[in-house]
């Protein structure tokens, strides 16, 4: 029953966000229209994209047009696409009991371990560069060296943005899951994860799986992008890549 209601109740707020979204859409023409009663000729390029021009010297107009109307002045870029890169991960309370199983550990108890794979993502702006929904599929080799993967999706939203740097926050339901390690010799079992000794896999579902990103804005189009999953006490990770806005 807890479970429903969590369902239902994500369901709800994703339901809100996108009709704040069409409010959102359905405000453009008037602002269109108002422009151009004030004397600019606006042409739509598409896709949230205009031009605007005056009909008379006022330079004054222009940077009143972009001041009132910023998202006119510019597209909006509601897809985007990122890659990154899988490396560091750390184990605040050690690796133990299972430290010696993970070869790529950096220290001997395993607090830093190398798990390398890749990061593939996709995001849907609901408000333009503030909130969106967000899909995340990882491929790694886990702290073992086993093929493991993530699966995720949720809300994610700007907590600030300076300049050319961001930084934004998200949350939604993950799934975890792994090789089973029960078939790596002197496996100790944590139960952190599900699965039993005959299982080929091991997994774990969260509602609330979460990830900090942190943004640098090289281009219009394209970001230097770190994420930062903040997994206390199991793991914390960290990946680094690229963001692409179609």
């Amino acid at each position: 029953m807890i479970k429903f209601r969590r369902i239902v109740c994500l369901l709800m707020l994703l339901m809100t966000m996108s009709a704040g979204a069409q409010v959102f859409d359905e405000q453009e023409p008037q602002a269109l229209e108002a422009l151009a009663h004030k004397g600019f000729k606006v042409e739509d390029w598409g896709d949230k994209q205009v031009r605007l021009s005056l009909n008379d010297s006022d330079e004054n107009k222009g940077i009143e047009a972009q001041s009132q109307y910023p998202i006119l002045s510019q597209k909006s870029k509601r897809h985007s696409i990122g890659l990154k890169f899988m490396g560091l991960s750390f184990h605040p309370l050690s690796g133990k009991p299972n430290a010696e199983l993970m070869p790529n550990r950096l220290d001997e108890q395993a607090y830093f371990v190398l798990d390398l794979g890749a990061l593939l993502t996709y995001e849907y702006f609901i408000v333009p560069d503030i909130l969106s929904v967000k899909f995340i599929q990882g491929l790694y080799a886990d702290c073992a060296a086993q093929f493991a993967g993530v699966t995720s999706i949720g809300l994610r939203a700007r907590i600030f943005q300076i300049g050319r740097h961001s930084l934004l926050g998200g949350m939604g339901p993950t799934w975890i899951y792994r090789h089973n390690w029960f078939l790596i010799p002197n496996y100790v079992d944590t139960k952190y994860y599900k699965g039993t000794p005959t299982d080929k896999w091991q997994y774990k579902f969260l509602w609330y799986g979460g990830e900090l990103e942190y943004k640098f804005a090289i281009s219009s189009k394209l970001d230097f992008a770190t994420i930062f999953v903040p997994g206390y006490p199991d793991l914390m990770a960290f990946a680094v890549g690229l963001n692409y806005k179609l």
